[in-house]
């Protein structure tokens, strides 16, 4: 019989292990969303892995300040954009305060410090309403890949939906009747139901219910957006494809991404004349801060509403 080896280092002290259960706490206490979850726990591994690296060890021992930085600070030399790096910094500021309230940790006092660097945020760059429909135009029809991706990527412009929240649509999130959809578990775990167009629910009728049934196979998941193999589609299968098709309509140049059909969405609302907070809901922006930045709706709003003034002479 083998002998049994006592780990070098005990849980008390793994970092590793009190990961384990901080994204244990999140799922199961808090609520938060799988997607998160995964989130955290891609983020917090690379971490301990930096950890180990550095100092042969990753141990709660190493959560102070200037190691916090000095990884964030490596990120930035490796040249990692600053919206990666502030997606680091989340993880371990939560890790840090959940070891805190389980008094493992007590001096920390410096975790407001604990910041990424500041980010420029550049306005979108929307798709005109002619280039939408080249895009659309040049999804060719004729296979059932084509026939999946006319509808597909036709439900992003006219809905503006992340690309985590469209591969996650379920054919029961589909209210067809209504018809919206139910976005389930957005941003911050929020839910929220979009409306559709009479046209644009009837194209998605039509999908559900003779394109899917030709893509499902036996170990199918419920989602809406199933790959030749019967899985879910990949979110990086979704970005190629996106590009073949700009491709194909003459706009390899726009440099084409999900998140800018997102954009042009909101980008047509603001066009038609929709109020800020309208598209804010829409869009499921907790800020609407946000949703200004998006489609560049305050200094209309506020030119409006001072035009809207009664003269005082």
């Amino acid at each position: 019989m083998n002998a049994v080896v006592a780990p070098t280092r005990a849980p008390a002290l793994d970092l590793g292990f009190w990961v384990t259960q901080y994204l244990t706490y999140l799922q199961l206490e808090v609520g938060r969303s799988s997607l998160t979850i995964s989130g955290y726990g891609t983020n917090l591994d690379y971490f301990i892995r930096w950890l180990t690296v550095q100092y042969g060890e990753a141990t709660i021992e190493h959560l102070i300040y200037p190691i916090c930085r000095a990884y964030l600070a490596s990120m930035a030399e490796r040249g990692l954009k600053p919206k990666t790096i502030q997606k680091a910094v989340a993880p371990i500021k939560g890790l840090i305060r959940y070891l805190t309230d389980e008094g493992q940790l007590t001096d920390t006092g410096w975790l407001p410090r604990l910041r990424g660097p500041k980010i420029v945020e550049r306005r979108a760059d929307p798709l005109a309403a002619d280039e939408a429909r080249r895009l659309l135009v040049a999804i060719p029809p004729y296979t059932l890949a084509g026939q999946r991706d006319r509808v597909l990527f036709r439900l992003f412009l006219e809905t503006g939906l992340r690309i985590s929240e469209m591969l996650h649509l379920t054919v029961a999130d589909c209210r067809l009747d209504l018809p919206a959809l139910v976005v389930r578990h957005g941003k911050n775990d929020k839910d929220r139901v979009v409306p559709l167009s009479a046209a644009m629910a009837a194209a998605l009728q039509q999908y559900l219910d003779t394109i899917r049934p030709a893509l499902v196979r036996r170990t199918s998941p419920p989602t809406v957006w199933l790959a030749q193999t019967g899985q879910t589609m990949a979110a990086t299968s979704l970005r190629d494809r996106l590009r073949y098709y700009a491709r194909l309509a003459g706009l390899e140049g726009r440099r084409l991404h999900p998140h800018k059909l997102r954009a042009t969405f909101a980008t047509r609302l603001d066009q038609a004349g929709t109020n800020v907070t309208v598209i804010q809901e829409l869009m499921g922006h907790s800020d609407i801060k946000t949703t200004a930045h998006y489609v560049g709706v305050a200094g209309r709003e506020m030119r409006e509403a001072i035009d809207r003034l009664p003269p005082l002479v």
